[in-house]
């Protein structure tokens, strides 16, 4: 069966068997839609229009229920109509928002995963003259048992991973690297010269699994219930990142074949996803990994025409619910060799770090997807237009990402807003909205009866619903600090290192006004944006961070918070305003 999908100028199309929903050829297809009940027909928010309604399946009690009358005008829920011929479906363009750009990156010097070295050819001599020349010229004990060869015609250049030697070629112009942040929510990615170092080119882009569900259980259940399931969010995960590199290459006009290594930092879930490992066991107790430590594949065996010998690297998990992105956050602010520092990564998993006299204690808490848009009525990743911060003095002042018009609310908008209600009496203890009387003018007028919330901007609003799932996300992240900090680590933090995402766009006050943080640490307190990003970076630049990484693993105790009773009967009581 034919489906062509319609975005504005973009046209997607492909052939599925009759009964594929449409949010799973939308999948399929690299196209992401917002999904955040995971595709069980519960938030309503995956509507599309259609036509050729004799081509789809009859929409049933639950598309009934929630559509009631857009029905006649063609609307249906993606993820509860199947396709049974021809069709033509019709996206809003809306749905495909450049992504806001990468704080800026830079690292002095190099000692490349992949080293790169001119090697002149014996006059005469062949492969074998070619090996013993490098055996003199390297002061490097390498494994010369398997590499690749290329073109030996003009000069020769030898790449060598630390203990090995992995190629000889010499038509190659450029030795290069991608870095990967592979998150729940979006992928970050940057392309260096592994020669000097340079970033040459970064870009970043929606995880196309969101439609699957906008946080890791749906995806991991999304695995379990279908049987095509962990193909599928693996396939679409690798399309993305094969476009981004695509980009990254078509801006800095170099070339995909001449990309040797490729390091990946991600949650547990999202990496095991890129590789193709199953992860339910990530979902049961005790919630352990499919694999440990550091893991290598060949490019090409996750879909990546790369060089022929360029390798991915996946940066090893702590638990299953603190993974590589947070050892990445690890190694780039140097936590490990810090004392008394806290680390908060803020995100779907709310995952947090303290270093402690050479040691780490680690938990995880599940905050859920509100401080990166999800599960917000009009909630967005960090994308262009997205209200990332509110003032109010007299009259109401966005900030969005780009200085574009309001397209709705990512992570720090979200916390900025709940901040300014918070500061002009708005929000009530519980997290009720206030009286209306009780609230300034300007701010009162923006009230709407009939969407029972608070107008931005045009058709984006917040809700009392909204404000319920920050309270959840906040009450959860509250916690784990207090935990943590009270009952295993008892001694006075020098430093907050606040990572994540959209970071360096929060206000450290609202993070006090709201309740995130506990009040009154007496400490230093940075801002310190995507710690993931940084670190895989660091591991591609410095051979050094191997060992460093491999530390961090080795001093870090994780603490399971869902078993203690302390932070249940402390959850409850987080959820509120003080």
């Amino acid at each position: 069966m034919r489906l062509t999908v319609h975005s504005g100028e973009d046209v997607f199309e492909g052939d599925f068997p009759p009964g594929t929903t449409l949010l799973s050829a939308f999948g399929a297809l690299g196209i992401v839609i917002d999904t955040p009940c995971g595709g069980v027909g519960k938030c309503g928010k995956c509507r599309v229009r259609v036509e050729g309604s004799a081509s789809l399946s009859l929409p049933g009690q639950v598309e009934r229920e929630i559509l009631g009358e857009a029905l006649k005008a063609g609307i249906r829920l993606a993820c509860m109509t199947g396709i049974t011929g021809d069709c033509q479906v019709f996206l809003d363009p809306g749905s495909f928002q450049a992504i806001a750009t990468i704080d800026e990156i830079s690292f002095e010097g190099c000692d490349p995963l992949v080293r790169r070295r001119s090697l002149a050819i014996p006059s005469g001599g062949g492969k074998r003259d070619l090996l013993s020349t490098l055996v003199e010229n390297t002061r490097e004990n390498l494994d010369l048992s398997d590499f690749y060869t290329g073109s030996l015609d003009g000069e020769i250049s030898i790449y060598t991973r630390p203990g090995k030697l992995v190629a000889i070629d010499g038509r190659r112009s450029s030795n290069l690297g991608v870095a990967l942040d592979i998150g729940t929510t979006t992928i970050a990615t940057a392309l260096l010269d592994l020669d000097s170092g340079e970033v040459l080119a970064k870009e970043n882009s929606m995880n196309p699994q969101r439609a699957f569900g906008h946080d890791v259980i749906s995806r991991i259940t999304h695995t379990v219930v279908e049987r095509e399931g962990l193909k599928t969010l693996s396939s679409v995960v690798r399309k993305a990142v094969s476009k981004l590199i695509e980009v990254l290459c078509e801006r800095s006009e170099r070339r995909p074949e001449d990309i040797n290594e490729v390091v990946v930092s991600g949650n547990t879930t999202m990496t095991h996803l890129l590789f193709g490992f199953p992860v339910r066991s990530i979902a049961i107790a005790p919630f352990s990994p499919f694999y440990g430590g550091i893991v290598r594949k060949r490019a090409g065996e996750i879909g990546l025409d790369l060089s022929p010998f360029s390798e991915v690297l996946a940066l090893p998990a702590i638990s299953g619910y603190v993974g590589g992105d947070i050892v990445a956050g690890i190694l780039s602010t140097g936590l490990r060799e810090r004392e008394d520092e806290l680390l908060i990564d803020l995100g779907t998993n709310g995952e947090i770090v303290v270093s402690s006299g050479g040691s780490l204690l680690c938990c995880s808490t599940a905050a859920g997807p509100a401080f990166e848009g999800g599960n917000i009525t009009c909630g967005v990743g960090n994308v262009s237009g997205a209200i990332e911060k509110v003032s109010f003095d007299k009259s109401l002042t966005l900030k969005t990402i780009g200085d574009t018009s309001p397209s709705g609310i990512c992570g720090s908008g979200l916390i900025s807003i709940v901040s300014l209600f918070l500061k002009n009496g708005m929000i009530e203890a519980s997290g009720r909205f206030s009286d209306l009387q009780s609230w300034p003018g300007e701010l009162r007028d923006r009230f709407d009866k009939k969407c029972n919330g608070f107008i931005l901007s045009g058709d984006v609003y917040i809700t009392l619903k909204d404000l319920r799932h920050f309270q959840l996300a906040k009450a959860a992240l509250r916690t784990g600090i207090e935990v943590l900090l009270k009952s295993f680590y008892k001694r006075r933090l020098k430093k907050i290192r606040i990572a994540g995402g959209f970071g360096s766009k929060i206000d450290i006050g609202d993070l006090f006004i709201t309740g995130i943080l506990p009040p009154g640490p007496d400490c230093e307190i940075a801002v310190e944006g995507n710690t993931s990003l940084r670190g895989a970076i660091a591991t591609l630049l410095y051979r050094s961070s191997l060992a460093e990484i491999n530390a961090i693993i080795g001093c870090s105790k994780y603490i399971e918070l869902s078993s203690l009773d302390e932070f249940r009967n402390m959850y409850i009581d987080r959820m509120g305003y003080i």
